[in-house]
């Protein structure tokens, strides 16, 4: 009854679309850092983080990485107090 009343609440229990590795790599995009910075930071290598973000905007069916981007704070695969968090690295 809840949901039919807010629709908006069944994104609350859908499952996550993103790994945990593709949330924080797309948060990390959001904020500047490229991807050997990226890299650096999570200890991968340049190549698996550019594969990650494609997997990411595959995985929310978005065309490119802004758009990823906007879907995942739609559906709550990252949050906008985290996007103002300038202290991630």
């Amino acid at each position: 009854v809840m949901v039919g009343r807010f629709p908006e609440l069944t994104t609350l229990f859908e499952p996550k679309r993103l790994s945990i590795i593709q949330s924080k790599v797309l948060l990390l995009s959001t904020q500047g850092y490229n991807g050997a910075e990226i890299a650096k930071f999570l200890e991968l290598s340049e190549t698996t983080i550019g594969l990650v973000l494609q997997s990411a905007v595959t995985g929310l069916e978005a065309s490119n990485l802004a758009q990823a981007v906007a879907k995942a704070l739609v559906l709550g695969e990252i949050s906008s107090m985290q996007l103002g968090d300038h202290d991630l690295i």
